[in-house]
């Protein structure tokens, strides 16, 4: 694969050294990697392992330097056509972001620090179609502040060399240009010296007052440069002073640390310096400016892999801390010494070895550099996509998800409401589903036209909507698509002209597939001439992301509103559901621009709670998944319950809902899944809600036992997309 890294410099840090062991890790597994960057003190070091640097102003927010960044930048990609670019900051992010579009690279990021966050920043930054972040905690940043889809997003390893970071590289290299040092107990702290990464270092040389006298020949040597690096040095020179000899070395910025690390006794610091330490077998006190954890042991694991070592949220570090801390260190006895030193180094090559890293990045690069974005594409997907709901944004990703199953290196392109997001998500071509001029010129250049999922053909909701639907039916036929009617449901109609209509459309269609019983028989009715099939909703491939489950007992009300009496009548069974049976109500908007008004209703009328808008499929699919009972009246949410084998009760007017529950075996007997229309009194749904909860074992049996058929059945219906 041709590779371009792209970073503001590459100049000393942590950020700068992952791309460079990166860089170098590829070019040695045979791909054709470029770094673009500001230069640096690294970059002469790429050149001589291979890498080619090219020089582009990345590094800056101003507009010419960043107008100059785009050209040279543009220049390049156009030239070398790479597969993929990977952004490493924000404003080269910025930039590759905006070229992604014109030239089709596969375009990724890795988020190494959680950045300030401002409405302007926000939507200056660019993730890419996928994210890696160098931490669980910096994922989560990444999921809440951008809403980025989790399921793009993976966490990476601050990969260390361990052949270079080693307990048997040489000894005794620094003792030449700083003989002081030999035969001292060397406490070494590595970091930038700016006003916000300092801190560790300044109470590192207030606890050299203690620690200085409690062991006479220990020494802080502190490596880093920046704008703090002249009032270290000052604090320095004063406990220097108050000891009565110089026991705290500030020497600056430095490119050679892995020496130090050889001759140091311990380290105490952050992030990856800590790992590279630990590569060494030093002992380590993981602490930074971000928070203290502590010597790393068994017990502080967890708190370092959250926060690739950087104790964010963990307690400011103080001098009494690190005091105590390096302390227990310099006290312990040679053997324990040795084996503490040991556990780091085994951990570091088992978890945070360059080549782990590499290996995740790899994957996720050979597997986005099959997809294919072009003019002409394989299929063009059309349905109620980009609006938000939860059902409609499950149908598009598992339809996209099955087809590149079946042939990787298809070219799909979305009809959406949100072409730059959907884009992203999916790694898809798209085109705003409104600009007609930009759908047909996309139809014309599609082999088949997927017709993808849901009611589409309906008058309910408006009959403009059932007008649009068949309209993009009758384009792409007048283009020469193969149009496919996918996984659809037919209905309700409430005007005759509204079912001539949709019959005419679905006419045309050349293969033909419904998701549940009643709509494959009104369809067979108004076109005999058709032949088609029973398949099953694609949201019956989702994986429920059980992350999303809540603690304790609870159970799922998905409401949609039909009548004020009705939300009435499900708030009192809610509520008696929740006293009765000691359950928590959570409250789940499905399609949150309509839902939101009436799930707060609910959620106050009942005492429960409403879930956050802005959840996946598949975190809806796992809280619904890990809950004792749903109350639904949006058909996904008794598909999510299918998924989940959660006992659900379908509360609803709409007849696609009672087909489904009908077609998965339910029947309204105790111990069966059960449905009850819009008219059902609380005391009715509460009645029934006991005799499924009775009856819960044998329900979530049932759905178990035809799940995997059901998921069949689906798969095959994937015969007709060729």
């Amino acid at each position: 694969m041709k590779i371009l890294l792209c970073t503001m410099k590459m100049d000393i840090g942590g950020a700068e050294t992952h791309i460079l062991e990166l860089a170098k890790a590829l070019y040695a597994r045979g791909h054709d990697v470029t770094v673009a960057s500001g230069g640096g003190r690294f970059a002469a070091e790429l050149e001589r392992t291979g890498v080619e640097h090219v020089n582009v102003p990345l590094y800056s927010k101003n507009p010419f330097l960043l107008a100059a960044a785009e050209i040279k930048l543009s220049s390049l990609i156009a030239r070398e056509k790479f597969d993929i670019v990977h952004a490493h900051a924000r404003i080269p992010a910025f930039v590759c972001g905006k070229l992604q579009k014109k030239y089709g690279f596969r375009f990724v990021t890795t988020a190494h620090y959680d950045f300030r966050v401002t409405p302007l920043l926000r939507k200056m930054t660019d993730w890419g179609e996928h994210c890696f972040a160098v931490s669980p905690d910096i994922k989560d940043y990444v999921i809440k502040n951008y809403a980025f889809p989790k399921k793009n997003i993976t966490v990476v390893p601050n990969g260390i060399d361990t052949d270079v970071f080693s307990p048997s590289s040489p000894a005794g290299e620094i003792f030449g240009e700083f003989p002081e040092l030999k035969d001292k107990r060397i406490i070494l702290h590595v970091s930038r010296l700016e006003e916000y990464s300092s801190l560790c270092a300044k109470c590192l040389i207030k606890a050299m007052e203690r620690i200085g006298v409690d062991f006479p020949g220990s020494v802080l040597v502190i490596i880093g440069g920046g704008k703090d690096f002249d009032f270290v040095s000052e604090l320095a020179e004063r406990t220097n002073s108050k000891l009565g000899r110089k026991a705290v070395f500030a020497l600056g910025a430095r490119t050679a640390v892995r020496k130090f690390i050889t001759d140091s006794y311990m380290f105490a610091g952050p992030s990856r310096a800590a790992l590279e330490a630990m590569a060494c077998g030093k002992p380590t006190v993981v602490s930074g400016s971000q928070g203290h954890i502590g010597i790393f042991s068994m017990e502080t694991i967890p708190d370092c892999e959250k926060t690739n070592f950087c104790g964010r949220d963990m307690g400011i570090p103080t001098s009494e801390k690190l005091c105590r801390d390096i302390s227990a260190v310099l006290s312990t006895k040679e053997e324990e010494y040795t084996s503490l030193g040991n556990f780091c180094r085994e951990y570091v090559c088992g978890h945070y070895s360059v080549g782990i890293m590499t290996d995740i990045y790899e994957r996720e690069y050979e597997r986005l550099s099959k997809i294919v974005t072009g003019k002409r594409h394989d299929y063009t997907l059309c349905g109620y996509y980009g609006f938000g709901n939860l059902g409609d944004e499950a149908l598009e990703e598992c339809i996209i998800s099955s087809v590149r199953e079946r042939k990787p290196s298809a070219d799909i392109c979305v009809m959406t409401h949100t072409p730059k997001k959907t884009s992203r998500r999916f790694s898809v071509g798209t085109v705003q589903r409104m600009n007609i001029f930009a759908v047909s010129k996309a139809l014309k250049n599609t082999d088949t036209f997927i017709f993808g999922g849901g009611n589409l053909l309906q008058d309910k909701t408006s009959s403009q909507s059932l007008v649009y639907y068949t309209k993009m039916l009758d384009i792409a036929k007048k283009k020469g698509c193969r149009t496919v009617i996918f996984a659809n449901g037919l209905g309700p109609f409430e005007k005759a002209s509204g079912l001539r209509l949709a019959a005419r459309a679905a006419a045309e269609a050349d293969e033909v597939s419904m998701r549940e019983s009643y709509s494959l028989e009104l369809f067979r009715e108004l076109c005999p001439v058709s032949d088609p099939i029973l398949g099953f909703d694609p949201a019956i491939t989702v994986v429920p992301d059980m992350s999303a489950k809540r603690d304790g007992r609870y159970f799922v009300v998905a409401p949609k509103f039909f009548s004020r009496t009705a939300e009435r009548e499900l708030t009192e069974a809610a509520g008696n559901i929740s006293r009765e049976f000691g359950l928590k109500a959570y409250i789940l908007p499905m399609y949150e621009k309509e839902d939101a008004s009436v799930c707060r209703r609910i959620a106050y009328g009942c005492n429960g709670e409403v879930v956050n808008g802005g959840i996946s499929p598949q975190e809806a699919a796992g809280l619904i998944s890990g809950a004792e009972l749903l109350l639904g009246s949006r058909l996904h949410s008794l598909i999510f319950a299918t998924v989940g084998a959660c006992p659900m009760i379908a509360v609803s007017d709409d007849i696609k809902l009672f087909s489904y529950v009908d077609m998965i075996g339910a029947k309204t007997d105790s111990g069966r899944l059960c449905y009850l229309t819009e008219d059902s009194g609380a005391e009715e749904i509460t009645k029934l809600a006991f005799e499924t909860l009775s009856s819960s074992v044998n329900i979530r049996a049932l759905l178990s036992r035809g799940l995997d058929e059901w998921k069949k059945t689906y798969i095959k219906s994937l015969d007709i997309l060729r």
